[in-house]
């Protein structure tokens, strides 16, 4: 680390509010994470399947965990990075993870 002439930040979504950065690395873009589990994702009638469908029962749900979402990516002065696992290694096993409902919003582009 002493080589690096650079400085990393790193916090939580609602304690970068108001502050930005040039580059931002948003971790774990993946189903139950990001939205999480209780905000939305458990509420949320696509079960496994991450597809964007917002209905009447989760509107409210979707667009508090969207506004979470904007701040992140609003933190950005140049880029924003995603990173996402498709698997998940658990004490039962490993398992697979869908990227996150957020990922398929217009103008993120991954690979």
């Amino acid at each position: 680390m002493e080589f690096l002439d650079i400085q990393i930040i790193i916090s939580t979504v609602h304690a970068a509010k108001g502050l930005e950065w040039d580059y931002v690395i948003l971790p774990d873009m993946e189903k139950d994470s990001f939205p999480n589990w209780f905000g939305l994702c458990s509420k949320c009638k696509c079960g496994t399947d991450c597809i964007f469908v917002i209905s009447s029962e989760i509107e409210k749900a979707f667009l508090e965990e969207l506004s979470v979402f904007y701040v992140a990516v609003t933190r950005a002065k140049k880029q924003v990075y995603f990173t996402a696992s498709n698997t998940q290694l658990t004490r039962n096993g490993t398992y697979e993870k869908n990227y996150s409902c957020f990922m398929r919003l217009p103008g993120i582009e991954f690979v």
